[in-house]
């Protein structure tokens, strides 16, 4: 159980960590950032490496359990309906959670692969349980619609829109239709 001082920090270090990077959010800042003393944080997380593991573990928990949520008791009339409901409800995930999947992105040596992996095999395994096909690879796919989710999120998170996001999502589910349903 985290204590409302480790959350407070937890918090802080989450937006800073995304910000600057893991070399580039000092310790003293994430305690500024969180109104609290960098002894406090030490007190609580000894090192910024136990620190910045917590963040990821219990942001990782968090977001699985939203995207689980996501296939919860929703049935699908067809693939195209399946993957309108994916694409709308990882595009609000992402958003909802931007912080953790930069670090995620950014951070990737700092980041067990097996992390990373498990991630995209849960969604893989989401896609083929609704539509299994021996000649896809789900793992490909899953990263293809992450990378892709990210680009649009990371675009308009920068204050651009280098294409329109609602035309390249259709055009991405066309696609994808086509291809799981071959």
């Amino acid at each position: 159980m985290t204590t409302l001082t480790e959350q407070k920090l937890l918090d802080a270090a989450l937006k800073l960590f995304a910000e600057n990077g893991y070399a580039g959010a000092r310790t003293r800042l994430i305690a500024e950032e969180a109104g609290l003393s960098e002894m406090t944080l030490f007190r609580k997380f000894k090192t910024k490496e136990n620190l910045f593991n917590m963040v990821l573990v219990q942001n990782q928990e968090k977001i699985l359990t939203d995207f689980d949520l996501i296939f919860l008791n929703e049935e699908f009339e067809n693939t195209r309906a399946f993957l309108e409901s994916l694409m709308d409800k990882l595009v609000d995930l992402i958003k909802n959670n931007y912080d953790y999947v930069k670090i995620f992105l950014n951070e990737r040596c700092k980041i067990s692969e097996t992390v990373i992996e498990a991630f995209i095999q849960h969604l893989g395994d989401h896609i083929k349980k609704f539509s299994p096909n021996d000649k896809i690879d789900y793992q490909v796919l899953a990263f293809t619609i992450l990378a892709f989710t990210y680009f649009l999120i990371f675009d308009e998170n920068q204050g651009r829109q280098s294409v329109s996001h609602d035309q390249a999502i259709e055009r991405f589910i066309d696609h994808s239709v086509l291809m799981l349903d071959a």
